[in-house]
């Protein structure tokens, strides 16, 4: 035994000491950040505790909420982190993870208060992990929100060299007596699309596959049709839609809300209505952006096949009665986001049609 080299953690692949030397660097950023949240008075224990704790009833007391109940949702970003490492670019998928998972909850007339990431790759790198959890702290600064907990895992022989996996998960609190689940909405209700930056969080396989497999693209690549370089395009964070609809909720104008991620048109907004409803969508009357121009035409990619699998430049669709249309574009077009008229809701069962 004693002529043997005698194994340790490190030569394993697991690093312990090089996360111990990344992590006051991150703990700090991460402080800064929940400082600045009107709930920082909320956290009973925060990060470096094994189990975080958060007065959800004292959080609820200053929105305004007395009736109201826990909202939580767990996603990850996906594939677009392969375009990510291809670009050896981390400091926007921590946005990414953060509008996604907002959205999904936000939809359901929900607040997002806290959020939690974990992060998992094959070996440690202390820049990509600052870098993401960078945009991670911006993204919660920006909502107002506590990054509440997380993790990162060094897992050799599970992850292959250079690969990585970010997963979020957020937690809200929602008003009880105006939650959002679609039931409300009914035939004669407008639907109003709310622009997308590129294509979010989603359809990042068969883009990657259209792209740079089909058509030969590499993320450096500087296209005049999508104004940039593709990998930078590709790499728009995912919108958060919190501030224009935290300002809509209290006004209990909104019948229903649909997020457009995995799924596109149908298979979301499909979830917002009623048995005796059906949506009427409306082609041409957005801006579609390049990106998806790009991504058609490199694949050869048919219509159906796009609008299931991409948003198409809407990140959201919001069912409300057409008395209260303007309002709601004047809230978005305040926060520099454009809307578009983009269909109808009719009597039907329960599909969504395009016209």
């Amino acid at each position: 035994m004693s002529g043997k080299k005698k194994l340790t953690y490190a030569a394993a692949g697991v690093d312990v000491d090089v996360y111990e030397e990344a992590k006051d660097e991150f703990a700090k950023i991460i402080a800064a950040s929940n400082a600045k949240s009107p709930f920082a008075d909320c956290v009973v224990a925060g990060l470096g505790t094994f189990g975080s704790i958060f007065d959800t009833k004292k959080a609820a007391a200053k929105l305004g909420f007395s009736n109201y109940a826990d909202v939580e949702s767990v996603d990850s970003v996906g594939t677009k982190i392969s375009v990510a490492v291809a670009m050896d670019r981390y400091d926007t998928i921590g946005l990414d993870m953060l509008g996604h998972s907002c959205n999904d909850i936000l939809v359901q007339g929900a607040i997002p208060l806290v959020f939690g990431d974990y992060l998992a790759f094959s070996k440690f790198d202390k820049r990509m992990v600052i870098d993401v959890i960078k945009g991670v702290a911006q993204g919660c600064e920006e909502a107002g929100m506590i990054l509440h907990f997380g993790e990162t895992a060094e897992l050799p022989g599970v992850y292959r060299e250079g690969e990585l996996d970010l997963v979020g998960t957020v937690r809200g609190v929602v008003d009880l007596d105006n939650v959002i689940t679609g039931d409300s909405v009914i035939p004669g209700d407008v639907l109003i699309g709310v622009e997308s930056n590129g294509l979010h969080t989603n359809g990042f396989s068969l883009a990657r596959k259209a792209l740079f497999d089909v058509q030969g693209y590499k993320v450096t690549d500087e296209i005049s049709e999508i104004g940039g370089v593709l990998g930078d395009v590709l790499l728009a964070p995912h919108t958060n839609y919190l501030k224009p609809l935290k300002e809509l909720f209290p006004q209990r104008i909104i019948h229903g809300i649909a997020h457009l991620t995995g799924g596109g048109f149908k298979n979301n907004i499909i979830r917002i209505l009623p048995q005796s409803c059906q949506a009427k969508i409306k082609l041409n009357s957005w801006e579609i952006l390049p990106i998806f121009k790009l991504i058609q035409n490199a694949g050869e990619i048919e219509d159906v096949e796009m609008y299931k699998t991409f948003n198409m430049g809407i990140g959201i669709v919001i069912a409300c009665d057409s008395e209260n249309e303007n309002t709601i574009n004047e809230v978005f077009t305040k926060h520099k986001m454009k809307t578009y008229r983009i269909g109808s809701v009719a009597e039907g069962n329960k599909d969504v049609l395009f016209e």
